[in-house]
């Protein structure tokens, strides 16, 4: 692919991958988004889920 890194969530699990040294490496944690934890990550999905208004507020103060 050639993108720096990529996410797959198949509706269970979520991985985070980056590309190191022309393969791609599974990570705990985005290189690009490091200050938000996967747990939150999770969190997000989830009350997307119910709710997708009270999912982009958490969003947002995720990122704030």
């Amino acid at each position: 692919m050639g993108v720096p890194e990529f996410w797959r969530y198949n509706g269970e699990l979520w991985r985070i991958y980056q590309l190191q040294a022309r393969e791609y490496l599974e990570l705990e944690a985005s290189p690009t988004f490091g200050f938000v934890p996967k747990v939150k990550l999770y969190e997000f999905l989830m009350q997307v889920q119910q709710d997708e208004i009270a999912a982009e507020q958490l969003l947002r103060e995720l990122v704030d």
